[in-house]
């Protein structure tokens, strides 16, 4: 077909195809170009789109439709019958813009309506509202009187000629990915699949989706991740052109605009029609992947990006098939999974992708390892290990790891995933011009872009000291058959771990923060320790530290944080810059989701504590600098050197304040944990290195063996972003209960095992555990900061938390504005302190609110650069804070701050169902009803129906502790969104009913009782009816006492 437009400047010229695609029509008959013009001469921007699929292979009728979609949606009506030849309306007269009818603009989605026409010159128009017609209006109100639904049900006056527009089991993805897609942020393909969307559905089930993680810090972190688990090249093509299909589908939901749709339509139909999409997708799709990703950083920065169409593919960027050479005893083709390990032969293979530590696999044990003497030393290895095997997915032969013209974005990515160094001299050299930038407060030294030769394969590298034993944990794993599940350590012992730090390209040097500048004698008492131990080397300097770690390198800010109770955390602040659109953090290219581990909170203690006789006993163990233990492999050297008064030191062990230093030392503190488990000492449960330790009496192991017997047959393996557990119903569990408890004892009469086993086992493996922190075996044991007493089934708040919260909240109190930072910092503790204070939930608003304004004085900024400005900007909290704070101060000030757990895992559904409309409210409790009726002014004070609802559950509540309920948690039925969450949150946007909530969590507290939200639709509540006022068969329930703020608004109908 020839082109007979010129108005196509939106889209970039694409090659023409030889032939059409199977089943197309050829090109440029008559009834084709018939569809076009009409198509032309109703809306010419979709036809210049059709023509751009057309250009692209696409067949007139196939490219008009796939506009069509764009453009409009599914009809929501039913199709109509009687079609006599079987062809759609489109079919036969191609397709036309649909024209709507006044009444049918409620149901058109946003982004769907076609332009009106254009206003006559010099005619004033006038925007109507639509309204219902006085007879439709007067039959409703006669029928909202008659059913009393005229407060509960505004405005709800549906069609009966549309249908429900769902398909069953309609796959969606989570709404934080939704969100993303709204805003225009790049998502991995991943979350659109089935596998993705049956993930989030299952946490929009559980409630686990909006669920908010507690760092160390204070701070607060959304617990479901936006990384993808798998990358969008190592999806299989058909789950990523279905993901495709659904990305669009998501977009159009949340009107996004007509134009970046239907770009991303000629985006997918360039990759996936692409000559090449059937022998190397995964190529193609990384192409995809890429030009997502960097469109969305331009559509965030378009003043500091060059601007470009999401459909405007450059040849010279599309990624080059890497070449992955196949150990000899290993198919070429592996599985594209998560996670790929070399088995070497005669060894068994490793478990499945969830049996198995999800870890990188780029450190994988040579063939013949070197041998390692049992005590520890430093070791020193050469540039033969870059004969090391690499992962199947991610090798690269040191002499393929070039940077080929126009990829120094993938390349950057590879290589971050290989070694870091050439072998040999041949090998690629970064070559760039020498740029300076301002590092402020760094003494001789600049950031800077320059040419770095290769460093000389003879060059030897000295890792630092680890207590860690190779010899040890090779024994350990092979005994119990775990050296497949963790495949890494011996060889990370002996050699260094990959953490996946990226290949530095250009050595940037920041300068240090504030709290290390403060306090200079701190950190140089800190360098020269790790100096002493061997774990630092140095100092260099600029060029010196180039030549030892083999080329530019990247400092991050030193800082200190307080480390309780009186100390300081030397951390390396490796998320720095965080606002530069040149300079990409450390973190910002590691993705610590691909170093999966178990972490074992405060619910999982309190699940394996209830699961334990009373008579059982605790004790807590700490690893004495755990992430120091860890040393690096010298590729990684490049993005570990820390700068201090213009010196350079390389870092050679793991450092806080990189995203993947949790996941990479939890590796081996599961592998600790499995080996432990299997010689027979437990349950034990660990968070990052702490372990907790539980034993029950010798007579008790075969009752506990029983239990755990039951549980491995019963949970199932997950992952949910850098979380491994094991799900057994509605509770997360860290461990596959696969070893039995062994009675390890002299003698029935004593405990299972004590720490003398233990040491027995670890003293092989050079766990250096830490005497000082360590708590013996008792009824009582401190864990993740929660006090637990196993007898007594009570978790509290360690009374130097309790006076440390209290001193903040007086702290805050006596101030006028805050920060950002302040503000998440107490938020932080007092979510925490609601796993003992459950009710103190809705008394988090205020804060909650606040971050709300400080959000919104950002979004106001004026370029990425001014976001810093911003979030250190101090702002008036509003005055709910203030009465917020005050309640906690009074909690807080009670000597003991606890909740009993006894019942914590039983889920108890008394029948109680509560319901509210615009006249009154009903509770059904246990098959008996209670009515109540509102005052006529009701609505007063800013009270609505999302106020009338919380009163229902409010009066729930109060019959249900009227029947003696106590110490429990309960089921409670509600049909209305809001409330739900408001009870599962403690927090609704209604003042008036953030208030009712406040008083039912308190009263609720003080019984011990935790209502767990369950919504129901109208029909099935038995509340609805008596809630209109509607007379019941069913036994009246007894009388309460109401609470003073209801005594005015509401009164007992029967």
């Amino acid at each position: 077909m020839t082109e007979t437009t010129a108005n196509n400047n939106d889209a970039p010229a694409a090659p023409a195809q030889g032939a059409t695609r199977a089943g197309s029509e050829a090109p440029g008959s008559a009834d084709d170009q018939r569809r076009l013009e009409t198509l032309a001469s109703e809306n010419p921007a979709a036809a210049n789109l059709a023509r751009v699929l057309m250009s692209a292979g696409h067949s007139t009728v196939s490219a008009i439709a796939m506009v069509t979609a764009a453009i409009v949606p599914p009809p929501l009506l039913a199709p109509p019958t009687g079609a006599n030849d079987g062809q759609s309306a489109m079919q036969k007269s191609g397709p036309t813009t649909p024209r709507r009818k006044a009444a049918d603009t409620d149901v058109i989605r946003g982004g769907s309506v076609p332009p009106s026409d254009p206003p006559v010159p010099g005619k004033r128009t006038r925007t109507e509202t639509p309204t219902r017609s006085p007879a439709k209006r007067h039959k409703a109100t006669e029928a909202s009187i008659a059913t009393g639904q005229a407060d509960d049900e505004e405005e709800f006056d549906p069609s009966p000629a549309y249908l429900n527009p769902h398909e069953f089991d309609e796959l969606w993805p989570a709404d934080r990915i939704v969100a993303k897609v709204k805003k225009l942020e790049y998502v991995g393909m991943w979350f659109f699949t089935p596998v993705g969307c049956k993930q989030a559905e299952e946490q929009r089930m559980d409630g686990t989706e909006d669920t908010v993680m507690v760092r160390s810090n204070g701070m607060l972190k959304a617990a479901g991740t936006t990384k993808a688990p798998i990358a969008d090249e190592n999806l299989s093509p058909h789950q990523f052109a279905a993901a495709t299909s659904l990305w669009l589908k998501v977009a159009r939901k949340v009107k996004v605009p007509n134009k970046i749709i239907c770009e991303m339509i000629v985006l997918n139909s360039e990759i996936i029609g692409h000559d090449h999409w059937s022998t190397d997708p995964t190529t193609l799709m990384m192409w995809h992947s890429h030009q997502r990703r960097t469109w969305s950083r331009y559509m965030a920065n378009p003043q500091g990006e060059t601007p470009f169409k999401l459909h405007a593919l450059n040849p010279a960027t599309q990624p080059k098939p890497p070449f992955v050479p196949s150990p000899p005893s290993v198919s070429p083709r592996l599985p594209s999974t998560a996670t790929r390990f070399f088995v070497r032969p005669g060894e068994p293979a490793p478990p499945s992708t969830f049996e198995a530590q999800q870890v990188r696999a780029d450190l994988l044990p040579a063939p013949s390892p070197p041998a390692c003497d049992a005590a520890p030393q430093p070791h020193r290895t050469t540039e033969s290990i870059a004969a090391f095997l690499p992962s199947a997915r991610t090798a690269l032969s040191p002499s393929s790891r070039t940077i080929p013209a126009g990829r120094t974005a993938f390349a950057s990515r590879t290589l971050a995933k290989g070694s870091a160094f050439p072998s040999t001299s041949a090998a690629a050299t970064a070559a760039a011009e020498t740029t300076l930038i301002d590092a402020r407060g760094v003494a001789a030294a600049h950031t800077a872009t320059r040419t770095v030769h290769a460093r000389p394969a003879a060059v030897e590298q000295t890792l630092g000291p680890t207590p860690l034993r190779a010899n040890g944990w090779r024994a350990a794993l092979r005994k119990w058959m775990l050296d497949g599940r963790y495949p890494t350590i011996v060889a990370g012992i002996e050699h260094g771990f990959k953490i996946g730090l990226p290949h530095i390209t250009s050595t940037f040097v920041p300068p240090n923060h504030n709290s290390a500048t403060k306090d200079s004698a701190t950190v140089l008492s800190k360098i020269a320790k790790e100096q002493a131990a061997g774990r630092y080397t140095g100092p260099f300097s600029r060029a010196e530290c180039e030549a030892a770690v083999g080329g530019p390198f990247q400092c991050s800010p030193i800082a200190l944080a307080p480390k309780p109770p009186d100390g300081w955390r030397f951390i390396q602040d490796a998320s720095f810059p965080r606002y530069d659109p040149f300079v990409r953090s450390i973190n910002a290219q590691v993705d610590s989701d691909e170093w999966p581990c178990t972490y074992s909170g405060i619910s999982m203690a309190i699940w394996q504590i209830i699961r334990l006789p009373p008579t059982a006993q605790a004790a807590a163990r700490d690893v004495r600098s755990a992430y120091r233990a860890i040393l690096l492999h010298p590729s990684q050297w490049p993005a570990a050197v820390v700068q201090w008064d213009g010196k350079f030191y390389v870092d050679k062990a793991l450092a806080f304040g990189m995203s993947s230093s949790a996941g990479a030392w939890g590796v081996v503190g599961d592998a600790l944990a499995d080996v432990l488990r299997a010689e027979g000492i437990g349950p034990i449960l660990k968070w990052v290195d702490d372990y907790l330790f539980f034993r029950v009496p010798s007579s008790a192991v075969p009752e506990v063996n029983a239990c755990r017997s039951a549980l491995a047959a019963r949970v199932r393996p997950g992952q949910r972003g850098g979380c491994l557990f094991w799900r057994d119903g509605e509770h997360d569990l860290s461990e596959d209960f696969t070893r039995p408890i062994r009675d390890l004892a002299a003698s029935p009469s004593e405990w299972a095992y004590s720490f003398k086993e233990v040491d027995a086992i670890c003293d092989p493996l050079g766990v250096p555990w830490s005497e000082e922190k360590e708590q013996p075996f008792g009824p009582v044991v401190t864990y993740y900061g929660i006090v637990f007493n196993i007898p007594a089934r009570t978790m509290a708040l360690p009374e130097r938390k309790r006076v440390a919260l209290r001193a903040n909240i007086d702290s805050w109190l006596a101030t006028r504005s805050h920060t950002r930072s302040e503000a998440e910092s107490l938020l932080g503790q007092l979510q925490f302190a609601t796993h003992v204070v459950p009710s103190g939930r809705p008394y988090l608003s205020g804060l909650v609110q606040f971050l709300g304004m400080h959000a919104a004085a950002a979004s106001r900024r004026r370029g990425p650069a001014r976001e810093n400005v911003f979030d250190s900007a101090p702002l008036h909290p509003p005055a709910r804070v203030r009465l917020d704070l005050l309640w906690w101060h009074l909690v807080l000030d009670c000597l003991v701050v606890s909740r009993s757990f006894e019942n914590d895992l039983e889920l108890y559904d008394p029948g109680l169902y509560t319901d509210a409309c615009g006249s009154g409210a009903g509770v059904v409790l246990d098959g008996k009803v209670a009515a109540y009726a509102f005052s006529p002014n009701w609505r007063a004070g800013g009270r609505d129906i999302m106020w009338a609802e919380a009163v229902g559950a409010e009066l729930g509540l109060l019959h249900l502790v009227a029947g003696g309920a106590r110490d429990r948690r309960l089921r409670l039925y509600n049909d209305n969104t809001a409330v739900e969450a408001g009870l599962r949150h403690g927090r609704v946007r209604n003042e008036a009913a953030n208030e009712c909530l406040e008083r039912l969590f308190r009263f609720a507290y003080r019984h011990n009782l935790d209502l767990v939200p369950a919504r129901v639709s109208s029909g099935e509540n038995p509340a609805d009816g008596p809630s209109r006022g509607a007379v019941s068969l069913l036994p009246r329930l007894p009388s309460v006492v109401l609470p003073s703020e209801l005594a005015g608004v509401l009164h007992r109908l029967w």
